[in-house]
């Protein structure tokens, strides 16, 4: 019997012991992002006019929290099974951050455009990156 309840007692406490698993959260458009602690936001975009091509990226911080931002936008093609480089540019902001990259697309070439996120506040800072692809498919 003491046996017995040992064993309850044990399952008990590892049951209400606290675990922190936020990895992500789920915004109100039911997309999955990640938890950050001093970015709210982050989003790249990659889209096509034609053969004339835009990356962005926008990164919005947590007011009162988050005392700066940086970030480097890469373009990138698709060469056989490699990414090619083809341009970049950064920028910082102690607000969110926004940026904006034109580039020339070849038809039926994929590109990638990759941000490299670096958040600030006043513990410490947390890097990310993100990326989407696009292919350049307009005539």
């Amino acid at each position: 019997m003491k046996k017995t309840i040992s064993v309850i007692l044990a399952a008990l406490l590892l049951a209400a012991t606290p675990t922190a698993i936020s990895a992500a959260v789920v915004d109100p458009g039911n997309e999955i992002v990640p938890y950050w602690e001093y970015m709210n936001r982050a989003k790249v975009k990659i889209n096509f006019s034609g053969t004339s091509g835009t990356a962005s990226v926008t990164v919005d911080r947590y007011f009162g929290i988050t005392t700066s931002l940086e970030a480097t936008l890469t373009v990138y093609k698709k060469v056989g099974n490699s990414w090619v480089y083809v341009t970049s540019t950064s920028d910082s902001s102690t607000r969110n951050l926004n940026i904006e990259l034109d580039f020339t697309g070849v038809r039926g070439t994929t590109y990638k455009a990759v941000a490299d996120i670096t958040a600030y506040g006043d513990d410490g800072s947390e890097s990310d990156s993100i990326s989407e692809t696009a292919t350049c498919w307009r005539y």
